[in-house]
């Protein structure tokens, strides 16, 4: 019989995060800076793309993230 190798799982190629786009549809938009806005307040409890939610890199995701993926959408950058 033959040995199988202990390893012989595959690692699946990581999906490239967009800056804003919470849901992951690959798009920046107002939807996604309302769902971060609904996060931040506390009335959903988990995001899509929580990665793709934190735009100043402070580790937090909060209303100020979603103020900024508000202007990445409507292009105030």
């Amino acid at each position: 019989w033959m040995a199988w190798p202990l390893n012989c799982f595959m690692k699946l190629p990581e999906q490239t995060l967009i800056p804003g786009d919470v849901n992951g549809d690959g798009s920046v938009s107002v939807s996604d800076a309302v769902t971060v806005l609904r996060y931040a307040m506390g009335l959903i409890d988990q995001l899509p793309k929580p990665g793709a939610a934190d735009i100043d890199g402070d580790g937090n995701i909060t209303v100020g993230d979603a103020v900024s993926i508000l202007r990445m959408a409507l292009g105030v950058v």
